[in-house]
């Protein structure tokens, strides 16, 4: 299984970074991210009952920060995190009973001790930043209505939503920097935006990709309407690095637990081994 990497976490770690300039006032930043990914995979193109694979999710997450002039930025209001999805495998006979699907959702509570998957940093300088995490990992997202009872037809909280055995070469790159997407702003300026696009097919014909998502920051002088009443939560030097320690752990691969030979197992281990049959 080709592995996915997500981006260095120097790109999250940008506002860290940012040089001293003069302190200005009291602001309020946004920041929004929000796409979908779509993947199928055929294990035989010459035959596609044989087994194949979709995966369809999509998320909107949103944070709104409290930028003070002593260099701080307070999350208030709490994380909106909103994800759908729906990821299926089916097969031909002898090995129809395998079929599986389920549907993606937001994982409630998030798993233990992980962080909110957006972050917003400033050091009282004119320039501030701010990092976000696709939620396709079962940190953030989780499976429901499953409709067998294999392990492998569930979304762990250590492994990750998707299908494909190998990433497209004109997708790769753009997951990439989609998994963990950094972006800067000035304060008083207008929003600034990043957008990841890109499709695409293995040779092979086994494998398509899409993403497409966007990412924004905003900034105003008074408190969005959307800042909500829960009571700010400090973010820390300690919450910072913590952040940190988790988007640099995103540099390793994302083995996912997607296909029903077994977790990690891959194409290779089961289906080319015994055949489809075999796994009846």
């Amino acid at each position: 299984m080709t592995a996915r990497r997500a981006i260095s976490a120097c790109a999250a770690a940008l506002f860290l970074g940012l040089a001293p300039a003069a302190a200005h006032a009291d602001g309020w930043a946004t920041i929004e991210y929000k796409g979908t990914v779509d993947e199928t995979f055929i294990y035989q193109p010459s035959d596609p009952s044989v087994w194949q694979s979709t995966l369809h999710f999509a998320w909107d997450e949103r944070e709104v920060f409290h930028l003070t002039g002593s260099g701080r930025s307070t999350p208030v209001g709490g994380l909106h995190l909103a994800i759908t999805g729906q990821e299926s495998m089916t097969y031909a006979p002898p090995n129809a009973g395998q079929d599986c699907s389920f549907a993606i959702v937001p994982r409630s509570p998030l798993a233990k001790g992980q962080l909110s998957p957006l972050s917003v940093g400033w050091n009282g300088t004119e320039d501030f930043g701010g990092s976000a995490t696709m939620p396709i990992t079962g940190s953030y997202a989780m499976s429901t209505g499953a409709t067998s009872t294999a392990p492998s037809c569930q979304l762990q909280p250590n492994g990750g939503a998707g299908v494909t055995d190998q990433i497209p070469d004109a997708v790769g790159r753009v997951f990439g920097d989609a998994e963990v997407a950094g972006i800067q702003g000035r304060l008083g300026r207008p929003a600034v935006t990043r957008h990841f696009d890109a499709e695409g097919r293995t040779p092979d014909g086994r494998n398509t990709e899409s993403i497409h998502a966007t990412l924004t920051l905003t900034n105003s002088a008074r408190r969005p309407p959307d800042a909500g009443g829960t009571p700010p939560r400090s973010f820390t030097p300690a919450r910072k690095e913590a952040k940190l320690r988790a988007l640099d752990a995103l540099k390793d691969t994302l083995q996912r637990a997607l296909y029903p030979c077994g977790v990690g197992a891959g194409i290779g281990t089961a289906l080319t081994a015994a055949g489809p049959v075999g796994l009846a």
